[in-house]
């Protein structure tokens, strides 16, 4: 980790990984995030703590790479594991516990982006196959927590894998 402070940057070592090897990231606030090298478990950095803490009851639970941080709830929307090709979605605490579910259509495979508070929308994409060609498409989806109205916005439009929304 490496941040500014006082007008030099300062280095932090948080784990030690290969050369190239994946680490994905989600940033829960500015002193805290959780991450994962390649398919290992999960763990929750606290910097003001200086240390790591494996999350095994979150990643029993959640599809990590199916997850958004919610700052206002302090809970991960993520895909929930399950068996077989179930696709549900619910919003979960660091420990593992599944509280609301999140009524998504299940039979599309969809990843979300971000959140629009100001809108009470959430934005998802969906990796796809059609028409035909094999080639794989990504569409945009919207998802209304007022109404829990979901929807494809549109169908051949890849936003990549991480969004940020700032409002302004």
């Amino acid at each position: 980790m490496t941040e500014r402070v006082r007008g030099n940057w300062e280095k932090t070592e948080v784990v030690g990984h290969r050369y190239n090897q994946r680490v994905d990231i989600v940033p829960i606030s500015p002193t805290r995030f959780i991450y994962r090298v390649a398919d290992g478990p999960l763990y929750v950095y606290d910097k003001t703590a200086g240390r790591s803490i494996e999350l095994g009851g979150l990643d029993s639970t959640c599809r990590f790479e199916r997850s958004l941080w919610f700052a206002d709830r302090e809970q991960l929307l993520c895909q929930l594991r399950r068996d077989g090709e179930s696709r549900e979605y619910a919003f979960v605490g660091l420990d593992g516990t599944a509280l609301d579910s999140v009524s998504l259509p299940s039979s599309h495979d969809l990843k979300p982006l971000a959140f629009l508070p100001d809108q009470g929308v959430l934005i998802l994409t969906e990796r796809w196959r059609g028409g035909l060609s094999d080639r794989v498409r990504w569409g945009v989806w919207v998802y209304r927590f007022g109404t829990q109205e979901a929807y494809r916005l549109l169908d051949d439009q890849y936003l990549g894998d991480y969004v940020f929304y700032t409002r302004g």
